[in-house]
């Protein structure tokens, strides 16, 4: 299949934290970094079936365990196939795919996808399929998602907000961004992350996620990196060495 050289990155977050403006703003601002751009939502739909947003996620019941599971298999396979045969295929020809939402937002919010809130069985799916590079989960206090969109209880905003957190923190590609800041510095810090991947990638070294974007060599960074892609791509880009 050959080297990765895009980025798979995927959005998490309660509804109203402002993802989907944030994927919009990182697809727009992507011809500098990548040599395309893919979008999906949840899944690459490889089964078909367009996933339509629900204005009320939670108000269709709980669902039994055999419709769960059978729920769960089609998300995965859809998922995983979808991943070697549409995403894995870009992301080898420099694309930057961006998913709003992804299996994973299942171990937090189950019911939106009409299954029973399972323990183990959707832990164990999600560990077999491949992570995305970067892992951006929006985090906004309760009054600033709920003013945003009125979908959810406020004890369910904070439940989630709570685990998604846990999330970012387990998995080695999360990263929490501060979604009550304006839309554009949300982009900004999600582009810094981006150009810590690609310049960790560039000079070899082990893939690590800038810890802040008031960092000042990881801004030092982020605006090489910016300059050598608009002027002759990732190749020559070297990291900046942090001051002592």
């Amino acid at each position: 299949m050959g080297r990765q050289r895009g980025i798979f990155v995927a959005i998490l977050g309660p509804d109203g934290a402002g993802k989907s403006t944030l994927a919009r703003g990182l697809l727009e601002a992507a011809p500098p970094w990548c040599a395309s751009v893919q979008y999906q939502h949840v899944r690459p739909r490889l089964f078909g079936r367009r996933d339509e947003p629900d204005a009320h996620p939670h108000a269709h019941g709980r669902p039994g365990r055999f419709r769960t599971i059978c729920k769960l298999g089609y998300l995965w396979l859809d998922c995983g196939f979808g991943y070697l045969l549409v995403t894995r295929p870009a992301l080898a020809r420099g694309t930057l795919c961006v998913s709003d939402r992804c299996f994973h937002d299942l171990l937090v919010d189950p019911l939106r996808y009409r299954c029973a809130p399972l323990r183990l069985l959707p832990r164990l799916l999600a560990r077999l399929l491949p992570l995305p590079d970067l892992l951006l989960v929006l985090d906004a206090p309760q009054a600033t998602v709920l003013a945003r969109k009125v979908e959810l209880a406020p004890a369910e905003v904070e439940r989630q907000r709570t685990a998604y957190r846990a999330l970012a923190s387990a998995l080695p590609c999360g990263r929490v961004l501060d979604a009550a800041q304006p839309a554009e510095t949300v982009l900004d810090e999600a582009v810094h992350c981006i150009a810590g991947l690609l310049a960790a990638r560039t000079t070899g070294e082990r893939t690590r996620l800038p810890a802040s974007s008031d960092d000042r060599a990881a801004r030092a960074t982020t605006r090489a990196l910016r300059g050598a892609i608009l002027h002759g791509g990732l190749r020559r880009v070297r990291a900046p060495r942090p001051r002592r």
